[in-house]
């Protein structure tokens, strides 16, 4: 069941975190671009007016069917506004949100080393930041290192606390690796934090479902189809136990040869 289940942390706990991250890292940072020489100066005047502009078209392109179409040169819309965000890292080598700007799109499309080159990067720069490091947790889960998952997010979870996403990625680290006691612990942290309802209940299901406890699965992947309605990840999981249930129940019922006589 494990093997099953821990498949359901890593997309959600990826795919939907990384626009706030960007959200919250952009809040901190604006204006924060020190300008190393002349060149950067001219080239990179104000960052935050050049990233926001690029950073809302590709979530909104990302965000409807079709959004990513090709252009007339037949680029996509989407790798072209990457290619826009890229360059603000390159040309503002202190600015931090280009840097995750950039790491958020290289993730989103999978290519993993290039999103840790970014990473890297702005650790270099800024050594405690909590989106960053829960980003870079996720790259290590998503590559397998569950030793350097573990290791490297407690680090950070001690240096960033406060922060909720954080503390939900780690506690996925602590599921894959099979300590789901500190795993509960750590989303309920996350929960008191402010974490999204319909995450912490989903990933509540994926606890229980584990454990083999299949009703209160259900009930947590109710409360995260509740609060999201319509969601595919959570409907997908719930179906699943609704399957498995009904097939007991109907092998349950079927009659011995005895009764047919």
């Amino acid at each position: 069941m494990k093997s099953q289940t821990s498949v359901g942390w890593i997309p959600l706990a990826c795919r939907r975190g990384v626009g706030v991250a960007l959200a919250v890292v952009l809040g901190l940072g604006l204006g924060a671009c020190s300008y190393q020489s002349r060149y950067v100066y001219n080239e990179c005047p104000l960052p935050d007016r050049q990233l926001l502009p690029a950073w809302e078209q590709w979530r909104e392109a990302r965000a409807k069917p079709g959004g990513c179409e090709s252009l007339n040169d037949g680029r996509s819309i989407c790798e072209e506004l990457r290619r826009k965000v890229e360059r603000i890292a390159h040309v503002c080598p202190t600015y931090v949100p280009g840097f995750m700007a950039s790491a958020i799109l290289a993730y989103e499309d999978r290519q993993f080393a290039l999103a840790q080159q970014y990473l890297d990067a702005l650790f270099r720069l800024q050594k405690v930041h909590g989106p960053a490091a829960a980003l870079r947790g996720r790259l290590a889960l998503e590559e397998g290192n569950i030793p350097f998952a573990l290791r490297f997010l407690a680090e950070h979870v001690n240096l960033s606390p406060e922060d909720p996403e954080l503390r939900e990625v780690y506690a996925g680290a602590l599921f894959l690796a099979d300590k789901l006691p500190e795993a509960k612990r750590q989303l309920t942290i996350a929960a008191n934090l402010g974490a999204p309802a319909w995450r912490v209940a989903y990933h509540r299901g994926l606890f229980e479902e584990a454990s083999g406890n299949f009703h209160l699965a259900l009930g947590h992947y109710e409360e995260a189809i509740k609060e999201r309605p319509g969601w595919d990840v959570a409907l997908a999981r719930r179906d699943g136990i609704l399957a498995a249930t009904r097939g007991r129940e109907e092998f349950d019922i079927v009659p011995d040869s005895d009764d047919r006589r």
